[in-house]
């Protein structure tokens, strides 16, 4: 009996773990702007079209977007806004998308930041890492306000287990 406890135990930390991991895939801060950030974002690219009327600018060639921590690197990035050009509606990133943070990294073909549904979008191979854990599938979408992740369509991950001890004790008392 004792050795199907320690074995239950086991599977519920794996569990724990892998749930924890899927919902920090993708943290508020890893699209774009950081929510309330005075920080600036450095852009540079081989060119810029602002279109006025339209509410959009867009960079093109050896895209490299930077604020705080956060890099996005791709080969064009659009920034719709709306409210006359007062408020972000949308960023779409393509080709070759690149976003690191500390030691999480996301690829895509796509990445798409809806600010008015306040959710992030990876699509075309798009795989996240932390660390040495990995998850992917064909789509990959974030829910920035309910810090959910939801992965469709031939989802796979690689989770690497942690040292015995090194899950959180969530009460923060005895041990775990």
């Amino acid at each position: 009996m004792g050795e199907k406890v320690n074995k239950d135990c086991g599977i519920i930390k794996v569990i724990f773990y892998v749930s924890s991991f899927i919902l920090l895939l993708l943290l508020p801060s890893l699209m774009f702007a950081v929510e309330g950030s005075k920080d600036p974002i450095n852009i540079t690219s081989d060119n810029m079209e602002a279109e006025t009327k339209a509410n959009r600018v867009t960079f093109r060639g050896n895209v490299v977007a930077r604020q705080k921590d956060m890099t996005i690197t791709s080969n064009e990035l659009i920034a719709t806004y709306i409210d006359g050009g007062k408020e972000l509606s949308d960023v779409v990133a393509t080709g070759n998308v690149r976003i690191t943070q500390q030691d999480k990294i996301a690829v895509a073909d796509r990445a798409l930041f809806l600010n008015t549904e306040r959710k992030i979008i990876l699509s075309g191979n798009p795989k996240v890492w932390q660390g040495k854990d990995i998850i992917s599938g064909d789509k990959i979408i974030y829910f920035l306000d309910e810090d959910r992740t939801i992965v469709e369509g031939g989802t796979r991950a690689v989770i690497h287990p942690r040292k015995e001890g090194a899950f959180a004790n969530p009460t923060g008392k005895g041990s775990n």
